[in-house]
């Protein structure tokens, strides 16, 4: 009498996410799911962001593309705001001052709080001149640190000897910033500014 080959028996899969259930291991979107029962093994297994291979949470083909397709959006928008950022970075400019003559002799150096007596001539990036104090023959006076000049100015004065001459490129945003000051500066400008420290006024010590 011929016989037949008796059925396979239900598959056993080994997983993380055993149940009692015979061949019932396969998780999916909190769905157990049935495993191929050609090999006992799950559709698709999630080793890496990328490929659906190896051991660990065990996923279904269409659960596994949607998890990598989400994982390289979210990767790519990593991405993005990084280089956004950067180019945000280089975008704003740094105070740069570079010093035209140095003094022998510099009993005192600027600070905040004293009072400065400064020539000055101020361009724009291309050379425009708008500001000068040289024809008239008439220093400058202000407080340096307390607001009444641009930003530029009280940090780019700092530490500067008397006859001491220096170049500041201030950007827009220690300068005049968006607005400008027009008709002469327009707005966004960076400035270029020669100074000479002629005398340095300090209050007495409290």
């Amino acid at each position: 009498m011929l016989g037949f080959p008796d059925p396979p028996p239900p598959c056993f899969c080994r997983s993380l996410f055993q149940t009692k259930k015979k061949g019932e291991c396969c998780e999916a979107r909190q769905r157990r799911q049935r495993p191929d029962p050609r090999t006992c093994r799950c559709r698709c297994r999630r080793r890496s962001f990328f490929r659906c291979q190896g051991r660990g949470l065990e996923l279904n083909p269409d659960t596994c593309r949607d998890m990598r397709l989400s994982w390289v959006l979210t990767v790519l928008s990593i991405c993005l705001s990084a280089l956004a950022t950067a180019a945000g970075a280089e975008g704003k400019r740094k105070l740069q001052i570079g010093v035209k003559k140095r003094v022998d002799h510099c009993p005192i150096k600027s600070r905040k709080g004293d009072v400065l007596h400064m020539h000055y001539t101020g361009k724009l990036e291309d050379g425009t001149e708008f500001d000068s104090s040289l024809p008239q023959n008439q220093p400058f006076v202000f407080s340096l640190g307390t607001g009444q000049v641009i930003k530029g100015w009280d940090q780019g004065l700092l530490g500067m000897c008397e006859g001491e001459k220096r170049k500041l490129v201030i950007p827009s945003e220690l300068g005049y910033g968006e607005r400008g000051a027009p008709p002469k500066i327009p707005g966004g400008a960076t400035l270029v500014f020669e100074v000479e420290l002629l005398k340095i006024e300090r209050r007495a010590e409290l």
